[in-house]
Formats: structure tokens, C-alpha cells, sequence
């Protein structure tokens, strides 16, 4: 089966107001001549951002064309700036821009040369680490400062830390001189552990060290993915690991999963899973990315969600009719003494 190219273009707004973009093209296979784009985790394309739905589109192949069609999604699917009606697939041909709320995607066609903005060639890539690969695309664009880094904290070097700044590169802790962090503890190797930062996470392996890594109670064995917020043992020194990537990405997991329990209902005794691919929780401002550039459809706001406009009015017409219902009560109380 032939595989597609997608071009994936990125808006999103800093905190300074300044808007920044990332560009980042994609190989993808679809199986069974279909594929989902959505926030949600095992989406053939995923796109981990608030305003993105669960399952906001899909992309299948038709008789002649490939054909897309919106999911039900909150903030809307655009082609060439036509919003599409839900459910109603619309034709796709090469060069076509399709927008899922901030998210920019041109379609390549079937096994084209991917090329960028400059017209030069640009490599193409899965869409296994896709994810990953666009949050730090844009926190080096819109935070970047925050990166992966180890924090000491205890021991001689307590406070210090160690940047993960490049992909790929390893980065080696012990008590030598030569480490790229050196630590004055004696039951430190010369060169103890090395941690790399890859697409896909930050890994974690002994050098064959005396007296070991210990990760979670346990003595490190092998290479070993990391999580942000996990704490290392490396002789008499304590580290943990800072990973706002993956900070985000989990957090971004589980408000899916609480979206998902808040949707199940009781109906006739069974337990019924409402549509939810429209709807998500808020991420935690700690973890979010800054918010994306608002989208251009009225109506539409970030995070899967439509506008609380109309509900707001309601009630406060509710509410003031209670309040001159109250007042009639009183006037008539006032009235007859």
C-alpha cells in the first residue's frame, strides 16, 4: 500500500503574545485505507493539542480520491478555509490545506517528494514519535528554556543540574572530571550513568558502575525509559528528572481519561459511553503549552470545547426573572399587612 505525505504546520500563540510555527512532514500508512487524526493516543495521526477533538477527522480512500470527513469535532475541520459539515466527506486533492482548529495540514498525495517552505527537500518521518516531536517543536519555539534536565538534590553538588538540550546526544554523570556533570561523591564511578534525550523520551543506562543506579527502590538493569518526575539514586546523591515534554503529554493523557469517565452514564441499569470526542478537561496550566492562536470560526474556543456564551445568558435570565418573582412576594406581603 502505497503511504502518504502530510505536511503539518503548527500556530501557537506565547505568552508574550508573539505567534510562533513549526512545519514537520509525515509519512503515513494508513491501514485499511483509513486513518483518524485526533488527540486521542493511538490515532493514526496524533495531534496533542487542547483545541484538537479526541477523534476529529478521518482520512480514507475513496474510488478515484483520498476523502475527508469531520469526526463531530468542537472546534471544526477547514479545507482551503471551507468548513465542512460533519460526516460529509469532501474530496481531497494535492495542495489542498486542511485546518483542524489551529492545526495547518497540507495534503502531499501518494508517495510525493516532501518539500518545505523553501522549496528544498524535507525529510519524512513516522508518525510513531509525531507527537512527541511536535510538543518540543514548540516548546524550543514558544519556551526555549525548558528543556529535560537532572536536578541534584542533595549531596556536594545539591542544586546543580544537568541539561538535556540536544536529541541524541549522551550526556554522562560520575565522579570524573571529563563527565558532563561531575560529582564529588566517592561512591561515584569515574563515569557512572549515561542519560540520552531521544524523540520518544529520556533513557537512563548504567556504565557498569560499582555501586549501581537505583530507579524507583530498584537497582537499575539494562537501559530504562524515564518519566518526568523520576528519582535516580547514583551513589550518595539523589537526582530527579524534569521532562516537561512528557509532563505535558501525560497530563494530556489523563484528561482524556477523566473526560472519558465523566462521559459514562447509568441507562436501564448498563453503563453507556457518550460521545466524547468532542469534549476534553482543561490541562493543568503547568503542563499546557501556551494557549494556540484562538481559531477564526465564532463559537469555537481551545480544548475540544464550544462557547459557554449562550448558557451564560440563560441564566442570568433565569436569574432575574427569580429575582422580580421574589420581589412581587414581598410587595404583596408589604401590601396586605
Amino acid at each position: 500500500m502505497k503511504s502518504l505525505s502530510l505536511r503539518f504546520r503548527i500556530r501557537a500563540g506565547s505568552r508574550q503574545g508573539a505567534a510562533a510555527s513549526v512545519e514537520r512532514v509525515v509519512a503515513v500508512e494508513p491501514h485499511e485505507d483509513s486513518l483518524v487524526i485526533g488527540r486521542r493516543r493511538g490515532n493514526g495521526v496524533e495531534l496533542p493539542f487542547a483545541d484538537v477533538s479526541d477523534r476529529h477527522a478521518r482520512l480514507s480512500r475513496g474510488d478515484q480520491d483520498w476523502l475527508l470527513a469531520d469526526l463531530g469535532s468542537a472546534n471544526g475541520t477547514y479545507v482551503n478555509g471551507l468548513r465542512l459539515t460533519p460526516f460529509v466527506v469532501r474530496a481531497l486533492s494535492v495542495g489542498d490545506v486542511v485546518r483542524l482548529a489551529t492545526v495547518e495540514m497540507v495534503f502531499e498525495g501518494e508517495d510525493r517528494a516532501a518539500r518545505g517552505v523553501d522549496g528544498q527537500g524535507v525529510q519524512t518521518e513516522s508518525t510513531a514519535t509525531l507527537a512527541r516531536r511536535l510538543v518540543s517543536d514548540l516548546f524550543g519555539t514558544c519556551r526555549p528554556s525548558e528543556v529535560a534536565r537532572l536536578v541534584v538534590l542533595d549531596g556536594p553538588a545539591c542544586g546543580r543540574e544537568l541539561r538535556l538540550e540536544a536529541v541524541g546526544c549522551r550526556y554522562r554523570i560520575g565522579r570524573g572530571t571529563r563527565c558532563n556533570l561531575a560529582v564529588p561523591d566517592d561512591d561515584l564511578s569515574r563515569e557512572h550513568a549515561e542519560f540520552e534525550r531521544r524523540w520518544d523520551g529520556v533513557f537512563v543506562r548504567d556504565l557498569n558502575s560499582k555501586n549501581g543506579v537505583s530507579l524507583l527502590g530498584e537497582r537499575l538493569v539494562g537501559e530504562r525509559r524515564l518519566s518526568d518526575g523520576d528519582v535516580l539514586r547514583l551513589g550518595q546523591t539523589t537526582f530527579r528528572l524534569e521532562d516537561p515534554e512528557d509532563r505535558y503529554l501525560r497530563q494530556m493523557e489523563a484528561d482524556e481519561a477523566l473526560a472519558c469517565q465523566a462521559a459514562q452514564t447509568r441507562v436501564g441499569g448498563k453503563a453507556v459511553l457518550s460521545d466524547t470526542h468532542t469534549s476534553s478537561t482543561h490541562v493543568s496550566s503547568q503542563a499546557a503549552l501556551p494557549n494556540p492562536v484562538a481559531a477564526t470560526q465564532s463559537g469555537s474556543v481551545g480544548n475540544g470545547r464550544r462557547s459557554s456564551r449562550h448558557a451564560s445568558l440563560a441564566l442570568m435570565v433565569i436569574a432575574a426573572l427569580v429575582l422580580v418573582g421574589a420581589i412581587g412576594i414581598a410587595l404583596s406581603f408589604i401590601i396586605g399587612s
